[in-house]
């Protein structure tokens, strides 16, 4: 069983956490500035304005860093869709939030994507690639979680109540339609135009989806 937090390891804990997250932010700026290529451990040091070694207790290079970035959007972004989905009344609401907030919140990190993404070795793409696996898996429950309760209400099209996760692999399939590539070709205003036609796909489904006779 392990050993209750005295006041003087919380203390540590608090600071460490406090230390990363500096350590973070300062990394996420010099990114932005430099492109991701470009940017240095010492310049990551400079921005947080602490010394290189204690950078290199915290992450063992810059690569480590940019992936605790992503979880770190990936946590908050995952946090505010379950709390907006969750306070939402109906499915439609439900199901067109799903839509619309995870780009919505890729919009306020373009810079940073985009910096850091459009050219990378062939290792460090391995390792995004696997994290956007991850993220999918954890949206695609995310849905399923959605769909599943629109059946168990009875909202759920009958046609649909005994294939609520193929339905969902389809639906999230045509979401991502990009496939596998991780690099980022597109403009701000290009994302943006793709938001509104998440807003008109969410709307073309929902309207097939729900039971008819429930409206």
């Amino acid at each position: 069983m392990r050993a209750p937090l005295n006041d003087k390891r919380l203390k540590e804990r608090v600071l460490n956490l406090e230390k990363v997250e500096s350590i973070l932010e300062a990394a996420n700026k010099v990114f932005i500035r430099y492109g991701y290529q470009k940017t240095t451990m010492d310049d990551i040091a400079h921005e947080a304005m602490i010394g290189k070694g204690t950078i290199y207790y915290y992450f063992p290079s810059k690569e480590e860093i940019f992936i605790e970035i992503l979880k770190k959007i990936k946590e908050e972004t995952n946090a505010k869709l379950e709390e907006m989905i969750n306070s939402a009344a109906s499915f439609e609401e439900k199901f067109k939030i799903f839509f619309t907030e995870p780009p919505t919140r890729y919009l306020s990190h373009y810079k940073l994507f985009v910096q850091v993404m459009n050219e990378q070795s062939p290792a460090f793409l391995k390792r995004l690639q696997e994290f956007k696996a991850s993220t999918h898996e954890d949206t695609k429950r995310m849905l399923l979680k959605i769909v599943e309760e629109a059946k168990s209400n009875g909202i759920l099209n009958v046609s649909y109540a005994d294939s609520t996760e193929k339905l969902v692999n389809i639906i999230f399939k045509w979401m991502f339609i990009s496939g596998e590539h991780v690099r980022i070709n597109y403009s701000e205003n290009t994302i943006s135009d793709l938001l509104d036609d998440y807003v008109l796909f969410s709307d073309v489904l929902i309207n097939g989806l729900i039971n008819k006779e429930e409206r």
